[in-house]
């Protein structure tokens, strides 16, 4: 019997390799050669004729009795959802973004149980964050590993309560960690994160420079511990690493996340974690040993827009709450997770009129093959590379 499937050329080469990689990510290496095997590689350039070998080469080893199924196959179950989300927010970050995002990315590029959520909420450079992901890490969108949203309606001033929930609540971990922008994720945090998984699953994870914030005596009237002794008196430290927290997604729930009746910037992280503790979820802190340039980036005056003149008013507001027992605070929020777009790679979308391949949609020239194909390499170079689409 002759094939009767029409080719696939340039038009929608892009989409079919994308789909060939979720394929392979779920084990369904038969249809991910069905879908290579429709491609026309007449009409491509030779990036994405490399590119096609290479997922053949992944496809193929599993793959039998083309063009369909063995009898008897059992479907291949639904991909499973990250374990750990990274959250990142970010509004007129680009400078700082610049820099730790390709550090983080690096950390956890290959996890198979990770990915990096990158919330923008419209700043005057979200063409240029937008632009250097597409040029820097197409790929990584491509896989899912990276997910970029965008707001609908950009923002004109950071509200971080929001700002914080929408990036959770964009996400698909179970454990999910909040990284602020100008925060590096190295290959020990990760390292710290999967043993609190393991020694501490249920508990929220605090990981900051010196001594354990949520442990000094300036919190004791809350009681927030069981016992005075686990408090301590020491000089508390309030820097740019303050922010990372990871807890589980139904402990961020319980809690009904951050409160957005907060003003700016101000007291977020720490009524969050009161709240938490109060509503049951264990407290264990992590002290960063490395020092502050390999942590975070100073922000400098940038804070400055940020009302950090209104932390008195959020003090308030959370005294007010935890004394009247609002460990879930009431709020509407004017930022819904609906209003943000998730970014899709350029290349996926590109018109066949300008006869452009995957490749040149990515990186536009030759020259950067080489670096395209080790990034293909070190992504899939493990038995099963999973893909979030």
């Amino acid at each position: 019997m002759s094939d009767t499937r029409t080719p696939i050329h340039t038009t929608g080469a892009a989409r079919v390799f994308e789909a060939c990689l979720a394929a392979i990510g779920n084990g369904r290496a038969v249809d991910a050669e069905l879908l290579l095997r429709d491609i026309d590689l007449s009409a491509t350039g030779p990036a994405a004729r490399a590119l096609h070998a290479k997922l053949w080469e992944l496809a193929s080893p599993t793959a039998k009795n083309l063009p369909g199924k063995p009898a008897g196959a059992e479907a291949a179950p639904p991909p499973l959802p990250p374990r750990i989300s990274v959250v990142t927010s970010v509004f007129n970050r680009f400078w700082q973004l610049r820099d730790t995002l390709p550090r983080n990315l690096e950390t956890i590029r290959g996890q198979s149980d990770i990915e990096l959520v990158v919330v923008d909420f419209g700043g005057s450079d979200s063409l240029e964050i937008r632009d250097f992901i597409e040029r820097e890490f197409a790929y990584d969108l491509l896989s899912g590993q990276l997910k970029y949203w965008v707001a609908t309606l950009p923002w004109t001033r950071f509200h971080m309560a929001t700002a914080k929930n929408v990036a959770h609540r964009l996400s698909h971990g179970a454990f999910v960690f909040s990284l602020d922008a100008d925060n590096f994720f190295l290959p020990e945090d990760l390292a710290a994160v999967q043993e609190h998984l393991v020694r501490h699953p249920g508990a929220v994870l605090h990981q900051t420079t010196g001594p354990a914030p949520m442990r000094h005596s300036l919190w004791s009237k809350y009681e927030v511990l069981s016992g005075s002794r686990q408090y301590h008196d020491e000089p508390p430290t309030w820097n740019g690493s303050s922010g990372r927290i990871g807890i589980t997604r139904e402990a961020f729930e319980r809690v009904n996340g951050y409160n957005e009746n907060f003003i700016g910037m101000g007291m977020d992280d720490i009524d969050f974690l009161i709240r938490s503790m109060k509503a049951g979820t264990d407290y264990q802190h992590i002290r960063i040993d490395r020092p502050a340039t390999a942590i975070f980036i100073d922000n400098g005056t940038a804070d400055d827009a940020h009302e950090h003149e209104d932390n008195r008013t959020n003090w308030a507001l959370m005294d007010e709450g935890i004394k009247a027992g609002r460990l879930a605070p009431l709020y509407v929020t004017d930022s819904p997770p609906e209003r943000f777009r998730r970014h899709v790679a350029t290349c996926v979308g590109r018109s066949a009129i300008a006869r452009v391949t995957l490749f040149a949609s990515l990186f536009r020239i030759q020259d950067y093959l080489d670096r395209f194909l080790d990034d293909l390499q070190q992504i899939t170079a493990r038995r099963r590379p999973r893909a979030w689409l």
